[in-house]
């Protein structure tokens, strides 16, 4: 197994287009699973609420984020072989944004061919 390294991720950083044009990217947490390697990004001076993404490896080669845009609240609940669970949260209504309630989860198969969904985004479409 191939893991990707602290390198080749703070290389795959750098390739994510800065947040709002202006906030770069910077690493929060990281781990390896089999030939899956994930890390969230985060900005620095965010907040609980900002967007984050999450950059997906697989046999130490970066594939890509698991979304298209950064999502606030972003959670890696489990990597099995080679498909990542990944939680996400979002306010209901007026609640506040330090606990959202609405919560779902999206299932991402990594392979060298590219990240695909098995669940559709359970978050409210825009």
């Amino acid at each position: 197994m191939t893991h990707a390294a602290p390198t080749d991720i703070e290389a795959a950083l750098r390739l994510v287009p800065p947040l709002w044009g202006m906030h770069a990217w910077s690493l929060a947490r990281s781990e390896q699973n089999g030939d899956v390697t994930w890390a969230l990004a985060v900005i620095t001076q965010g907040t609980v609420s900002s967007p984050e993404h999450l950059l997906l490896f697989y046999r130490g080669t970066y594939i890509g984020t698991a979304t298209a845009d950064p999502r606030p609240y972003t959670r890696v609940l489990d990597v099995t072989g080679d498909v990542v669970t990944v939680e996400y949260r979002w306010p209901l209504g007026e609640e506040p944004l330090a606990a959202p309630a609405g919560v779902g989860t999206v299932r991402y198969q990594v392979s060298a061919q590219g990240i695909q969904p098995l669940d559709a985004p359970p978050w409210p479409q825009q």
